[in-house]
């Protein structure tokens, strides 16, 4: 492993069938509850017979076809580092998002077997194993619906993408099990990768759209041997109020390649990763104090993983693909990347 100040351990190996490199690189559907992680759906590809002398049958213009989705959900026991059987779930989905409300997961971003991403949400119990189909979700956003839970009992949910138009905050109720009519209108555009719920505000990693036509992305340059560039962009962090949805910067930005690479946080760290051509960079940003450091660079490429903290020194990162599509140089060393990465302090002090 590349330099680094945490300790890369080896996992059980997955036993669900979720391949990264299915559908638009992206990682299964799982959360952590009680110390154990679940998986939920996945998305695989499927074997079929080609004639040489057509195109009938050509998995790039015929791809969904050669494509299925399961409804099994699998268990992964922290402690004793075992995989086991979990649940089936409502319908099989290729990919969902997930929020930790007590001891249940909700489920949004469903994308199932056919089609585009649904209107539907579902809530697992993990005590009692029973699911509960939810009201839909009762408003259009653009690109991805993220979310976050106040520890209150309420979910706040926005489009990644809305900033384009207006950011409009929509709010559930979790123990009514409905919406809240009156949504939370922000004052300022954002294009939002992440969103942490705290006591008197939420705090944003976002790109502020307000002068995004005068401010170039960066881009890093590498030999036209290797496949595109490199898009870097600038991301910042922001706070909104609850009451009335005013919105100010904190003052702190970073660069970096985090596009579509997703983000977790636990308590006040939201985790970060930025892929490079050969390496990925893992960063632990508080995001009530900005004070940002590196984890780990890792000798891979790695896109799409599932990134799930366990606490804030420790991370399990699940499957993943080479980003570098035109180069793959660690396929077989990433085909069934499973880890925990244990964040030490100490080894920091000492880079």
């Amino acid at each position: 492993m590349g330099n680094c100040a945490a300790d890369l351990i080896s996992i059980a190996n997955y036993t669900g069938k979720h391949d990264s490199r299915c559908f638009e690189a992206k990682t299964v559907a799982g959360a952590i509850v009680n110390k154990k992680l679940y998986t939920f759906g996945g998305c695989f590809r499927v074997s079929y017979v080609v004639d040489p002398d057509t195109f009938d049958d050509n998995f790039i213009f015929r791809s969904e076809e050669h494509k299925n989705a399961t409804d099994l959900s699998q268990v992964y026991d922290i402690l004793k580092d075992e995989w086991s059987f979990e649940t089936k779930t409502p319908v099989p989905f290729k990919q969902a998002s997930t929020q930790v409300v007590n001891q249940s997961i909700y489920f949004y971003n469903v994308r199932p077997e056919f089609g585009w991403t649904s209107m539907e949400m579902y809530k697992y119990d993990t005590n009692t194993k029973i699911w509960t189909m939810l009201p839909d979700i009762p408003f259009l956003w653009s690109e991805n619906l993220k979310s976050c839970y106040d520890g209150q009992g309420r979910m706040y949910f926005t489009g990644s993408e809305d900033g384009l138009d207006r950011n409009i905050i929509h709010v559930y109720d979790t123990r009514k099990e409905q919406w809240i009519k009156i949504p939370i209108f922000m004052d300022k555009r954002l294009q939002i990768k992440q969103m942490i719920c705290k006591q008197d505000h939420i705090k944003f990693i976002a790109k502020d759209l307000k002068n995004i036509e005068d401010e170039p992305t960066t881009t890093v340059w590498y030999s036209i041997d290797d496949g595109p560039p490199i898009m870097d962009e600038t991301l910042g962090l922001f706070s909104m109020s609850y009451h009335d949805g005013s919105t100010v910067s904190d003052n702190y930005s970073f660069d970096g390649n985090y596009n579509n690479e997703p983000m977790a946080y636990y308590g006040d760290y939201a985790y970060l990763f930025n892929v490079r051509r050969t390496e990925t960079i893992f960063y632990r940003l508080n995001v009530m104090t900005r004070e940002n450091v590196t984890i780990a660079t890792l000798p891979y490429d790695l896109s799409a993983p599932l990134i799930v903290p366990v606490n804030e020194n420790e991370l399990l990162i699940l499957g993943g693909i080479e980003s570098n599509f035109y180069r793959k140089t660690h396929k077989n060393d990433i085909k069934r990347y499973n880890h925990k990465l244990v964040y030490n302090p100490s080894k920091h002090d000492e880079l």
